[in-house]
């Protein structure tokens, strides 16, 4: 392999390439073999760096807080001393403001006001706010509520349960990456740190794509639809993506579930239309459900 192709394939790991280069470059790694498997070999070498990195910087932590332990710490032997003392002084502040030797300025003369006055405020039409809007819609701008309803019986009958894996996890005796911590707080149900640790990963990580796709399941989870949404649009449209037709199927579902059906029926269509699909069949189904709605 040449140094430019070696080149190249660091400078997309990293993130480095513009949109029209990263298209292009793509387009070669789907059509040459060779390319793909060392673009995978030099993936591969990227994720065991990412590890020693981050276990290199645990090692160094858990040195320095022997080094330094919290109990020798000035702040920490003291702390309820300087408490006392704060509490004193915010005492003796708030004393000296309100007791008449606090008040050494003299009373203001009430101001006059020379404004003009207050003109009636005009009467103006509310914008008109797509029914398809995942925001919350004033009752006038809502859907009717039973076909709303409706749609929301089709989303929970074509729903599947909501997995969270982790038998893709390291072995015991090492210590796992964000994702990977993520996953099991996602699997306990711990959705705020697991939301945290998914942000936390940039979009240059290779794991970024799984990050955004889990993103999407959490708040699905949770009956964030609205959410669920745009982390699951990224996930679906996302070329070469291991899970990219399951984000686009739960897309539908997220579409019709925060109100926007005609959304849900496009990319539902798109499925549909797939022969490699794994879930055209549903898509086809589904699409005749909401059909007989619309009759």
């Amino acid at each position: 392999m040449d140094d430019a192709t070696y080149h190249a394939i660091e400078r997309y790991l990293l993130g480095q390439m513009p949109a029209d280069e990263r298209a292009a470059f793509e387009a070669r790694l789907a059509e040459d073999p060779v390319l793909a498997e060392q673009f995978a070999r030099q993936q591969r070498e990227h994720l065991a760096m990412q590890v020693l990195v981050e276990d290199r910087l645990r090692d160094k932590l858990k040195d320095w807080q022997k080094q330094h332990p919290l109990e020798d710490s000035f702040f920490h032997r003291y702390r309820i001393l300087l408490g006392i003392i704060i509490m004193l002084l915010l005492f003796v502040v708030i004393l000296w403001w309100f007791l008449p030797f606090g008040q050494t300025k003299a009373p203001e003369a009430p101001k006059i006001s020379r404004q003009a006055p207050e003109q009636p405020i005009a009467k103006t039409t509310p914008p008109v706010v797509s029914a398809d809007t995942p925001a919350v819609l004033p009752p006038s701008s809502r859907m009717p509520t039973d076909l709303a309803q409706k749609y929301l019986a089709i989303a929970a009958e074509f729903s599947e349960p909501v997995l969270f894996p982790t038998t893709s996890l390291r072995s015991e005796d090492a210590l796992p990456d964000a994702l990977d911590s993520a996953m099991l707080d996602l699997q306990a149900r711990r959705f705020a740190g697991g939301l945290a640790r998914l942000r936390a990963i940039p979009a240059q990580n290779p794991r970024y794509p799984d990050a955004q796709y889990f993103q999407g399941l959490a708040h699905y989870e949770q009956g964030e639809f609205g959410k669920a949404v745009n982390f699951l649009k990224i996930a679906a449209d996302m070329p070469d993506y291991l899970y990219a037709e399951q984000a686009g199927w739960r897309l539908v579902l997220a579409y019709l579930q925060s109100g926007q059906p005609k959304s849900g029926q496009t990319r539902a269509r798109k499925i549909a239309a797939d022969e490699g699909h794994i879930y055209q069949e549903k898509a086809q189904e589904l699409l005749k459900r909401m059909d007989d709605l619309s009759r």
